[in-house]
């Protein structure tokens, strides 16, 4: 699956104005249906009353359960969500409707996956965050589309590892004596992970053991995983950034989409 670069700023808050033209202009390669555009940042750990604003309800109310700062990185990044789509949609941040789709599962409608009740649109996405990290995927239905990403922590990754992943992934896993190298396989076989359940509309719920994404090559992987029967059961999914360079920074980050009905992946910047 080929990655197109066109960002020259990734790691910009996602708090842009409006009037960048992604109704329309440079945004025509997503609403053509030829790219899906991914987007990827960090909010201030102080949260400013215009982000605030623009949230729903349900937002605040969970803003106002979290501990300061990560209510502050919550609130920013929602906030920073509804810019962004504003500037697909041509309506206003507070005006837009999103809650949860019905379950593709098991027909629920309180618990699918976040989606865009109004304005009537076409347009999916998908959202991960991660302390003040956040990762957006924005596309076109009704193909699908999962982002994950993860901020290395302090973990034990023999401790964490069998509870997600299976047992040949973890004799691959094991197999690797460096330790670094092996925090970066776990935190790299993570995030594609839950980029495929995501993509799957259902979630962590389908179980990450059964989602084998280790012992295969770097770049873009075919991954079966089929989670309910509406679920497409192949999927393409990818590394976002390179090991080195995901290292370094001390974050992970991948994308999945069904295999059938791939895009062109665009970094976007505004």
């Amino acid at each position: 699956m080929p990655t197109e670069e066109v960002t020259t700023r990734r790691n910009g808050a996602l708090r842009a104005g409006h009037g960048d033209g992604l109704r329309a202009g440079q945004g025509d390669d997503l609403w053509t249906g030829a790219a899906t555009h991914i987007w990827q940042g960090q909010v201030a750990d102080q949260l400013g009353p215009e982000d605030l604003a623009l949230l729903s309800r349900e937002e605040r109310a969970r803003y106002e359960q979290l501990r300061p700062a990560a209510g502050a990185h919550y609130a920013g990044i929602h906030a920073g969500l509804r810019r962004l789509l504003a500037e697909y949609l041509d309506v206003a941040p507070a005006d837009i409707r999103i809650g949860p789709a019905r379950c593709p599962g098991c027909g629920a409608h309180d618990h699918g996956p976040p989606h865009i009740l109004w304005p009537h649109t076409e347009l999916v996405f998908s959202l991960s965050r991660s302390g003040p990290h956040w990762l957006v995927g924005v596309t076109l239905g009704p193909r699908r589309i999962g982002v994950d990403i993860e901020t290395v922590r302090n973990i034990v990754v023999e401790e964490v590892a069998p509870a997600a992943f299976s047992p040949a992934e973890l004799a691959v896993l094991y197999g690797e004596s460096d330790v670094s190298a092996r925090t970066a396989m776990f935190y790299r076989a993570w995030t594609r992970k839950e980029a495929v359940v995501k993509a799957s509309g259902v979630g962590i719920v389908a179980g990450l053991r059964n989602v084998e994404v280790l012992g295969t090559a770097s770049g873009p992987t075919r991954v079966h995983h089929q989670a309910h029967p509406e679920s497409p059961a192949e999927w393409c999914v990818q590394d976002l950034f390179p090991e080195s360079e995901s290292s370094r920074n001390r974050w992970f980050a991948a994308v999945a989409q069904d295999i059938e009905n791939m895009s062109r992946i665009c970094f976007r910047a505004r």
